[in-house]
């Protein structure tokens, strides 16, 4: 059965990578009751994917999600309930969604996890088939965690796969193309490109990413943004203002879904948990180690202050592993004049560590009293995370946070950053 294929897959892939849903008001309580028993504390009692598909498939036989009043013809109903090879794809999947007026919630459901990680559809070579009127739908969700010059680069990508005079050219030999095939994508990008929010994009990255492309935009909005880059001023008439559902970083370690994460977890929510405008974030640049430097001095000056909430990141050398640690007290180095030695340990029951690869960790702090440590040498959190950043390592332990966060003890890193947590 195609539906619960579909369902399957999004709950694999969600709980293998630790998503939790939040449910909204007017869950079915069996819903709720199967979901629950998937994050039963005790593992061995958590049912298989096979028994949740089966127990989800009574659900649906039971509340006959397909009916008459769907208005799908008898052809549409045996494609969606056929689980065709063809359905297996990401972009009929899509379709057949959206083929149907009272699929809302699974559409949204759909949208909302894609939302949450955009790779896992603009990745994927369907993703260039995906129907105009859906991405449309996609593009315009305040809530997308991508970043505009991100999603500018998958729009050119599946402008160019819908021109097929466009098949055979190289797109980064733009030399090569003539005034027609400019033309021909800006037709096809037509609809879409105007969802861009191009006054978020930098300077740099626009010069560099889309003014090869000029010709395919209106020549009035290319005006206007070479106006706002030269002086910093917004026109009269702003298109589309910045997405408010979507958390921004000025990070070259962690992308915008990282954000939201820390976002998340900041709050005691879950990692998946819908952002809305009064649960946002802004995560505040205050250090970053190759442009600041590693001595002493000017990590505690740009951290000190007292009762600064801050996100600690760290991009381990050599490895795909990404560090870090909530501390809501803030960094209060006191170096002695007489270069004495100094040290202290920080109380609070809020602190976190974590780590982003391909899956991500969460182990909040269990021995309050040992939450944060910061001495003349090196800062962190009790004996788990702690970095001397003048040396640019660290060492990873499991003694005052829940668990591990990295299979190794000792590592080297070659980027450091700090943001000022900022409600609101």
């Amino acid at each position: 059965m195609f539906m619960m294929e579909l369902i399957k897959d999004f709950l694999a892939i969600e709980i293998s990578q630790g998503l939790r849903e939040e449910f909204i008001p007017g869950t079915p309580d069996d819903y709720v009751n199967i979901y629950t028993e998937c994050w039963d504390n005790e593992p061995d009692k958590r049912p298989d994917m096979n028994q949740v598909a089966d127990k989800l498939n009574a659900m649906i036989t039971k509340r006959n999600m397909i009916t008459e009043k769907d208005q799908i013809n008898k052809s549409e109903s045996s494609l969606l309930l056929s689980g065709h090879q063809d359905l297996r794809s990401i972009n009929n999947i899509l379709h057949a969604i959206f083929q149907v007026e009272s699929f809302k919630q699974l559409q949204e459901y759909c949208f909302n996890y894609i939302c949450r990680m955009p790779e896992t559809l603009f990745n994927l070579s369907d993703f260039l088939k995906l129907e105009e009127r859906i991405l449309l739908e996609l593009i315009k969700r305040e809530d997308i965690q991508i970043d505009e010059i991100e999603l500018w680069n998958y729009l050119v990508k599946w402008g160019i796969a819908q021109t097929s005079e466009l098949n055979e050219k190289d797109v980064t030999d733009l030399d090569s193309w003539n005034e027609e095939d400019f033309v021909s994508l800006k037709n096809s990008l037509n609809q879409v490109i105007t969802n861009i929010r191009f006054f978020e994009i930098p300077s740099k990255c626009f010069y560099n990413k889309i003014m090869p492309f000029k010709k395919v935009l209106p020549e009035a909005l290319v005006e206007e943004i070479l106006s706002f880059q030269m002086s910093n001023s917004l026109p009269n008439q702003i298109i589309l203002a910045p997405r408010h559902g979507r958390i921004t970083i000025d990070s070259t370690v962690i992308n915008l879904r990282h954000a939201a994460i820390l976002n998340n977890w900041i709050q005691n929510k879950s990692a998946n948990a819908k952002i809305l405008n009064d649960s946002k974030y802004s995560f505040k640049l205050i250090y970053r180690g190759s442009r600041d430097g590693y001595d002493f001095i000017p990590v505690s000056s740009l951290c000190e202050g007292g009762q600064r909430a801050s996100i600690l990141i760290i991009k381990i050398r050599d490895n795909e592993t990404i560090l870090g640690g909530f501390n809501p007290l803030g960094w209060k180095y006191n170096i002695s004049n007489d270069g004495g030695f100094f040290y202290q340990w920080d109380s609070t029951n809020e602190s976190f560590i974590f780590s982003f690869k391909r899956d991500f960790k969460i182990s909040r702090v269990i021995n309050r009293s040992k939450a944060i440590y910061q001495s003349s040498y090196v800062f962190g959190f009790g004996d788990d995370l702690v970095i001397n950043h003048h040396h640019k390592c660290g060492t990873c332990n499991n003694r005052d946070y829940k668990r591990r966060t990295l299979d190794i003890i000792s590592f080297n890193f070659e980027e450091m950053e700090i943001f000022e947590i900022i409600k609101g």
